[in-house]
C-alpha cells in the first residue's frame, strides 16, 4: 500500500507527499501498513500524553494543587495566546517560579493576533509564549519536586528525563529507546511507528490507571491542550471522546481511535514533514478503516481536503489523499 497527498494547482498535480504509515489494534495486529511500518521516527511533542503520566506517578498534581484544567495545559501545544500564557503563568506562580525559569527557546506567539498585541503594549516575546511552554512548566514542577532547585531539566542525564524516559520504555514495551535533542531544547524520543502507534491505542484504550486519567484529561479539556482551530483540537471535540490526537512539527500525525469492538492506533510519518498532509492522511486512512463516516469526515474537511483560495475565494490549491493498492 501507499499513502499520499497530492496537492493541486487547477487539475494539475504540483506535488506530491508519500509518508510510511500503520495502524494497529488492542492485539497489536497490524490493520494497515503503507511503506515501512518500523520506520523510526522522533515523537517530540507527540510523547507529550505520556510525559504526564510521569507527573501523575509523581504525584504533581497533589504536590501543587493543580486541577484537571491546569494538567491538560502541561500537556498543551498552543499558538502563544493570551489563554494559554497566562495558564501557565499562574501555574508557575503556583511552584513559586516565573518564566525566566523556563529552558525553552523565547519564541514569538505563531498566533498572530496575539503577536500585534504584544507589539502594541511595546513587551516582547518570551519563554512562555514557546508552543511546548506548558510542558517545560510541567518540567520545572517536578525538577523543584525532586531536587528542590531548578536549573538543568533540559539535561539527558538529569532524574526528570531519567523518569521520562522509563515511562515512555514502559509504554512501548522496549529498553532500547534513542534520544536526541528536539527544538525546544528537551530529549525526544525515537520509535519505530508500530511502537507510536501501540502507545496510542493503549492510550485510547485507558489500559492502566494512569492512561485512563490523561485520556479524560485530554479529551475533556482539549481547549487547554490545543489552540481553536486546529486539527487535532477539532478532531478531537468531532469524535466526541472516541479518539484523540497529537502531532508535531516534522510530520508526525498520531492519533488513538475507539472503534465499536475495538481500539486502534495510528502513526503517520510524511516524509516531506507537511502537516497538513498529515492530518488529510489521517482521515483518508479512518475511512479506508470504515473508523470514519461521512458526517464526521464533513465536519472536519477543511483539514480533509485542504484549499488554498486567491482573494475572490476561488480555490486555487487543494489537496487529496489517496490509498494506492
Amino acid at each position: 500500500m501507499k499513502l499520499t497527498t497530492t496537492k493541486y494547482r487547477g487539475k494539475v498535480a504540483e506535488n506530491c507527499h508519500v509518508a510510511n504509515a500503520v495502524a494497529v489494534n488492542s492485539k497489536g495486529e497490524v490493520l494497515f501498513s503503507a511503506g515501512e511500518e518500523n520506520f523510526p521516527a522522533f515523537m517530540s511533542q507527540t510523547a507529550d500524553y505520556i510525559r504526564l503520566v510521569t507527573l501523575l506517578e509523581e504525584k504533581i498534581d497533589e504536590e501543587y494543587d493543580l486541577d484537571d484544567e491546569e494538567l491538560a495545559i502541561l500537556a498543551s501545544m498552543h499558538r502563544g495566546e493570551d489563554k494559554f500564557t497566562k495558564r501557565i503563568k499562574s501555574i508557575l506562580s503556583k511552584i513559586d517560579l516565573s518564566s525566566e525559569d523556563l529552558l525553552c527557546p523565547e519564541q514569538k506567539p505563531d498566533d498572530n493576533s496575539s503577536y500585534e498585541r504584544l507589539i502594541i503594549q511595546g513587551k516582547r516575546p518570551t519563554q512562555v509564549h514557546n508552543p511546548s511552554s506548558g510542558v517545560h512548566a510541567g518540567m520545572l514542577a517536578l525538577e523543584k519536586q525532586i531536587e528542590g532547585s531548578t536549573g538543568s531539566y533540559d539535561s539527558f542525564n538529569h532524574p526528570v528525563q531519567a523518569k521520562y524516559l522509563d515511562t515512555v520504555k514502559n509504554y512501548a514495551n522496549t529498553e532500547k529507546i534513542y534520544r536526541e535533542i528536539d527544538d525546544t531544547g528537551i530529549p525526544t524520543f525515537s520509535l519505530s511507528l508500530k511502537n507510536i502507534a501501540s502507545i496510542y491505542c493503549s492510550l485510547i484504550k485507558k489500559e492502566d490507571e494512569y492512561l485512563q486519567r490523561v485520556a479524560d484529561i485530554i479529551i475533556k479539556n482539549v481547549d487547554n491542550v490545543f489552540s481553536n482551530g486546529t486539527f487535532n483540537h477539532e478532531f478531537t471535540e468531532v469524535m466526541k471522546g472516541n479518539a484523540l490526537a497529537s502531532s508535531n512539527k516534522n510530520g508526525l500525525q498520531v492519533a488513538g481511535i475507539k472503534t465499536r469492538d475495538d481500539f486502534v492506533g495510528i502513526a503517520i510519518q510524511v516524509l516531506s514533514g507537511d502537516g497538513k498532509a498529515g492530518s488529510s492522511m489521517l482521515l483518508e486512512l479512518m475511512k479506508h478503516l470504515k473508523m470514519i463516516g461521512e458526517p464526521k469526515l464533513k465536519k472536519l474537511r477543511k483539514f480533509y481536503q485542504p484549499e488554498q483560495k486567491d482573494k475572490s475565494g476561488n480555490p486555487v490549491l487543494k489537496m487529496k489523499s489517496e490509498i494506492i493498492p
